[in-house]
């Protein structure tokens, strides 16, 4: 799968229902072209969005580990019941992702992060919404979800100042 961030300039409408779409990209690999031309493809688009950084995620671990220590427990468990409260649903082309299981089926044994929606009347099943990582988080989306790790950080008495602002401030205060 070849991923690029690009930018409609052209549309002409052709014969025979075509249309005719050229594309400004920000990159090409070597050979793309070579590899794609006069071939069938499918072509999905979608709106841009950055990529959460490796920097967000770090201080969010950072911040959760700070904050087990002080619970006592573990940066995973945090993360897990910040992901119940404040998570995103993982949405496919179809909408969300729901599965029903057994009641006596533990959902920690299916792989991703599950949050419980209700039980049947009867007892017999228990439905589940699948909540994406933060790895799948687009930097918008992990921005929300980092404030509210930083607001209950904040109100343990744990620094919640990145690296950067830190770095920042250090240097002005070096300044005056």
């Amino acid at each position: 799968m070849i991923e690029s961030k690009a930018r409609l300039v052209n549309f002409i409408p052709g014969a025979n229902k075509k249309y005719y779409l050229t594309f400004e990209v920000d990159q090409i690999l070597p050979n793309m072209v070579d590899a794609i031309r006069d071939v069938c493809l499918r072509l999905s688009v979608k709106r841009w969005k950055e990529k959460r950084s490796i920097d967000a995620n770090a201080y969010m671990w950072a911040l959760l580990s700070q904050m087990a220590a002080v619970q006592e427990t573990s940066a995973d468990e945090l993360y897990e019941m910040y992901l119940q409260w404040y998570g995103l649903p993982d949405v496919d082309d179809k909408g969300h992702i729901v599965i029903t299981i057994r009641s006596d089926i533990d959902i920690s044994r299916i792989d991703g992060h599950w949050k419980f929606c209700k039980q049947s009347q009867d007892g017999k099943w228990k439905f589940y919404l699948r909540i994406r990582g933060t790895s799948e988080y687009d930097s918008s989306e992990m921005a929300g979800f980092l404030d509210r790790i930083i607001e209950d950080a904040a109100k343990m008495g744990i620094p919640t100042e990145t690296p950067n602002k830190k770095a920042e401030r250090e240097r002005w205060q070096k300044a005056l």
